[in-house]
């Protein structure tokens, strides 16, 4: 199963770049991330290179539009996308366990 994953993030990119990582760190990691930044700074576009493999993709919300906000814009870009599964992710996780069969 092929998957895509969205981070919400605000103004946390050390917190964002661990969570990264430990998605990247999955037995089964998603083919594509996109970080979706409610910071009108843009403070997340430090942490990763969008151009790793080409993994990432970046949204800035132009606002801090909230975790109602973010997962709007993350379900609503990787959908038109036309990505069957998708996983949600916040940015201050503890742990993140995907398994896959």
């Amino acid at each position: 199963m092929n998957y895509a994953a969205f981070i919400i993030t605000y103004k946390r990119p050390d917190i964002l770049k661990n969570t990264i990582d430990a998605l990247l760190s999955q037995t089964k990691p998603p083919i594509k991330i996109l970080i979706v930044d409610n910071d009108i700074d843009e403070s997340a576009r430090s942490v990763f290179d969008i151009n790793k493999d080409g993994i990432f993709s970046y949204f800035s919300t132009g606002s801090n539009s909230g975790p109602a906000g973010g997962a709007y814009w993350g379900l609503k870009i990787l959908f038109e996308e036309s990505w069957e599964w998708v996983l949600w992710v916040d940015d201050d996780i503890i742990q993140i366990r995907i398994y896959a069969y």
